[in-house]
């Protein structure tokens, strides 16, 4: 059997070896039943989950605490890879979120600990102001903000497609079995 998660971390590891962005565009519900999508960093990938930050208090957030239902797609066209799956979300521990924000640029860190993510921006000049400050002081720790976390994605299906130039592209469709992954060849 075949392991998906195992696969995906390796077309993670060879983009970013090539320094390309590893973007996911990821789809909650709203609660009145709509999709809402966006772009997140991928952050890493374990052996059962792909990671991304956030801030709880983000309406992503708020739409996978209400629904937890997600989908995410990827397209690595670097190296020819486009990958649907759907699944759950999950809060990740202290731990992998304080080590992932730690990862962060400082600008990263600034907005995270100043911002109200996707809420009303009520004054552009203060919260510009306060972020410059708080780049300006150069021997300031930064501590994760206590509303900001690791999520983890848990893919309840995967469909990997390698891109082929004469498009008979293999398509591969995982699922949840008993001790692994199922796996179903699609046409391309």
């Amino acid at each position: 059997m075949f392991d998906p998660l195992a696969r995906l971390k390796s077309y993670f590891s060879e983009m970013k070896a090539r320094g390309d962005n590893t973007h996911i565009c990821l789809t909650t519900l709203s609660p009145d039943g709509f999709p809402n999508s966006r772009f997140v960093d991928l952050k890493g990938i374990t052996d059962w989950s792909l990671l991304f930050g956030t801030d709880q208090r983000s309406i992503k957030a708020q739409e996978f605490f209400a629904v937890n239902r997600v989908s995410a797609c990827l397209w690595w066209e670097a190296i020819g890879i486009q990958v649907r799956m759907k699944g759950s979300v999950r809060r990740g521990s202290d731990e992998l979120s304080d080590r992932t924000f730690a990862e962060r640029n400082r600008v990263a860190k600034a907005i995270a600990s100043l911002s109200i993510q996707s809420q009303e921006l009520k004054d552009e000049h203060g919260l510009r102001a306060g972020i410059s400050e708080y780049l300006s002081d150069t021997g300031r720790t930064t501590e994760r903000p206590p509303t900001w976390f690791v999520f983890e994605i848990l893919p309840m299906e995967i469909e990997i497609l390698e891109f082929k130039e004469d498009r008979f592209h293999a398509r591969t469709l995982y699922r949840p079995a008993d001790n692994g992954w199922r796996t179903t060849r699609l046409n391309p």
